[in-house]
Formats: C-alpha cells, sequence, structure tokens
C-alpha cells in the first residue's frame, strides 16, 4: 500500500484502528504435569471474569499506538476513540484512518463518519483494507504482540 511507504506531506497515517474483544478468565483446574509416558493435561473448563474491548491505532510515522480499553466496543467507544485521535493530531492537514470492513467502521444509518469528519472540518480520509485481508492492517501486529507477550505471558528468546 504505497500510503504506508509514501505517506503525502503533512499528512498523519494511523493503519489501523481496530477492536480487539479480551475475556478475563483462569482455568477452573489446576494443570495437571507431565509423568514418564504421560503428557501434561489441562482441562479446558474456565472460570470467567468479564471482557474488556481495547481499540488501538497505530501510526506508521513514528511508531506510536493510541489505545483504550471500554467494556463495549460500540459506535461511540469508537466516535470517543477518534475524538482522541483528533486531539492527538492537531498539526496535520489531514489524518488518514485504515481499518477493515467492521460494522462500526462504516457510515450506518446515522452517517457517524460523514457528521464525525464535518465537525473536523473534513480532516480525516477513511481506507478500508480489502475484505478479508485485515492482516495489511499494522495494529493486529500490535494486537499479536500484547496477546502472545501479555495476555498469554508468552516472552520472546
Amino acid at each position: 500500500m504505497d500510503l504506508y511507504t509514501n505517506p503525502p506531506e503533512g499528512c498523519a497515517v494511523i493503519c489501523g484502528v481496530d477492536e480487539k474483544p479480551i475475556q478475563a478468565t483462569e482455568h477452573k483446574h489446576d494443570r495437571k504435569p507431565a509423568v514418564p509416558g504421560k503428557a501434561a493435561k489441562v482441562e479446558y473448563e474456565y472460570i470467567r471474569h468479564g471482557t474488556q474491548a481495547l481499540i488501538a491505532g497505530f501510526d506508521i510515522g513514528n511508531g506510536h499506538v493510541t489505545a483504550q480499553c471500554g467494556d463495549t466496543r460500540k459506535s461511540t467507544d469508537l466516535i470517543n476513540f477518534m475524538e482522541g485521535i483528533s486531539a492527538a493530531y492537531t498539526g496535520y492537514d489531514k489524518i488518514h484512518i485504515v481499518w477493515d470492513n467492521l460494522n462500526i467502521h462504516h457510515e450506518g444509518p446515522d452517517e457517524r463518519w460523514t457528521t464525525f469528519n464535518q465537525s473536523h472540518e473534513d480532516k480525516f480520509v477513511f481506507h478500508y483494507t480489502p475484505l478479508h485481508a485485515s492482516w495489511v492492517n499494522q495494529v493486529e501486529v500490535f494486537f499479536s504482540i500484547v496477546q502472545r507477550r501479555v495476555l498469554k505471558r508468552q516472552l520472546s528468546k
């Protein structure tokens, strides 16, 4: 995508405004360690302690991640997040937002993004990844790191 490698002068490119639902769970039973001749066993039953929705955007120019957590991932949550992006990027002519085709990323009957953009002097330019290609969205790499290193506690070696 030329937008990533050659962004327009005076513009910010926030690649991948996206959402990640996170469940807080714990195993209901202790793991059974491996013994000679038998593999370790993990019971799959778990206790659910609630969920959070992480909304994040990755700035391709400097690698900065803007993020917020909340109880839901509705269009109002995304609009609030985008208000924060607008406040954080005041010195730019345009802010290019790359996101996938999730329903809250589209207009909806309330024309949320047209209204939002008009309230910000048409500062935003929205780009959609092709269907089934959200992997081109750089924030997905960030989510993968959070999943492996924080949520699953797997540190790289």
